[in-house]
């Protein structure tokens, strides 16, 4: 079945198309672009942004999503701060009869959490993992009561069937995701898209048609070895935002198309094997299915020789760049780790000093395909001091370890692994702070090893993203471990 079964559907719930919003009210229909930092000095902004990036990760992660449920923040809930969220912080506390400063103390945050919580409870929020198209998104069950299976997913609906959710899956048969986008990113008579974004592996389109909301997602990705496309549509009256535009938000950071880590269990007799965490267990223990996978980004430092950093050093069967390769015992901070390899031959690279302002990480990102990884350049920016350097770059999977480079071209660190799963939106990890192994730590680190850093290059001038990954891209591999 084809995914534009699914959006046909969706298409025709919202007919006949009817005028809506403004581009102005785009926000309330997805989250908006991950959040960039504040290039210009701005002492409130700072003071703000010190205060919230003092907390770890996962309260970082609490106060946005709370955020979300309190109706004030209209982003991603990365754990990353910018103006949005400053900005949320500030309208939540004036309602809330504390200081609008931008910071929220203990209290304050407690207060916001249980908040966030008590909304998110009413509503019956809660992620599944829908069985047919095995997108993971969270539901909110007392307001979609009803559910009605598909051949390529699911509906999820109101008992009025006024708002929808539809949930949906295809095989992907190489350009279907820029198809589909060219066909729902146009206006049409009675209706209006009031937000759109394209991406090699996502769309987002979202705007304002027969009366109702909607906002439409797909992403594109790999599962049981095949090229696939996922996504939803949800659907409401336009009279109904008050009630919905929150919901909205909330579905759109839920969504995680890919979901969790797919286990192979016994088929059911005459049907598909659902991955629904909830309902009858299969009629055999699922056996999870050891396979090569890319954990890491590494990049060589000596002949022989590569440096990364694991989540865990439980790494079998070890391949540093397609060589097989030994994880040496000598283990590091922050989890660096030393890989043998033998015959390695690329560039060394060796770690720079400290510094600041724009960035561009380097990493080795799974593929389908043949080679089945593929090098990645995202810009960033760098921030913090040298005891504690982070990088604000949109990170995916494999991204650990991954080279930072200071615009001149000079290697200022590598990524330390993120405290807690990544959020996936739309299907990527979007912009975010990571912090990084310094430079000091990582030379620190090899010389304990025995390895001798290469000389280091002074960079001069400011170069493009293109001619550093050109200048270093054979020196940056993937890391693979049977897992």
């Amino acid at each position: 079945m084809r995914l534009h079964l699914w959006l046909t559907v969706a298409s025709v719930a919202l007919a006949p198309l009817a005028p809506g919003a403004a581009v102005a009210q785009a926000p309330a229909q997805a989250p908006a672009p991950a959040q960039a930092p504040v290039p210009a000095a701005d002492p409130a902004f700072e003071a703000s942004k010190a205060a919230f990036d003092a907390l770890s990760e996962a309260e970082r992660r609490a106060v946005q999503e709370a955020l979300v449920w309190t109706g004030d923040y209209k982003g991603t809930v990365d754990g990353g701060f910018g103006r949005m969220t400053r900005e949320a912080i500030i309208a939540y506390a004036r309602r809330a009869k504390l200081p609008a400063d931008g910071t929220l103390d203990q209290k304050g945050r407690a207060a916001l959490v249980a908040s966030g919580l008590k909304a998110r409870e009413a509503a019956q929020f809660k992620p599944v993992t829908e069985a047919k198209s095995g997108v993971t998104i969270g539901i909110p069950q007392k307001l979609f009561p009803k559910v009605t299976p598909g051949q390529a997913g699911a509906r999820y609906a109101t008992a009025d069937g006024a708002a929808t959710l539809d949930v949906f899956a295809a095989p992907d048969s190489g350009n279907d995701l820029a198809a589909m986008f060219d066909k729902l990113k146009a206006d049409s008579p009675g209706r209006k898209v009031t937000y759109r974004v394209q991406r090699p592996d996502f769309f987002v389109v979202s705007g304002d048609a027969g009366g109702k909301t909607f906002s439409t997602r797909v992403a594109k990705g790999v599962a049981r070895d095949a090229p696939v496309l996922r996504g939803y549509t949800l659907a409401y009256p336009a009279q109904q935002r008050a009630t919905f535009d929150t919901i909205n938000i909330a579905i759109a950071n839920s969504f995680n198309p890919f979901g969790p880590v797919q286990v192979a269990a016994a088929p059911a007799a005459g049907g598909a094997q659902s991955n629904r965490p909830a309902g009858p267990a299969p009629s055999a223990p699922p056996v999870v299915q050891a396979k090569p996978t890319l954990v890491a980004t590494a990049i060589a430092v000596a002949p022989g020789k590569a440096v990364s950093v694991l989540a865990s050093r439980a790494c079998a069967d070890p391949q540093v760049g397609g060589r097989k390769a030994t994880l040496s015992p000598q283990a590091g901070p922050d989890g660096l780790a030393l890989f043998d390899v033998p015959g390695l031959s690329a560039p060394a690279l060796s770690p720079a000093a400290h510094a600041v302002g724009a960035a561009v990480v380097l990493q080795q990102a799974a593929r389908s395909g043949n080679p089945p990884s593929e090098l990645l350049v995202a810009p960033g920016d760098l921030a913090g001091d040298a005891g504690s350097p982070r990088v604000f770059a949109p990170l995916q999977g494999g991204s650990n370890g991954a080279p930072v480079f200071s615009r001149s071209g000079a290697l200022v660190g590598l990524t330390a692994a993120p405290g807690s799963a990544p959020r996936l939106v739309a299907g990527v990890v979007p912009a975010a702070s990571r912090s990084m192994v310094g430079p000091e730590a990582l030379r620190a680190f090899l010389q304990a090893a025995g390895v001798a850093p290469a000389p280091v290059v002074a960079g001069t001038g400011e170069k493009s993203a293109g001619e550093i990954a050109a200048a270093a891209r054979a020196s940056i591999l993937p890391v693979v471990c049977t897992l």
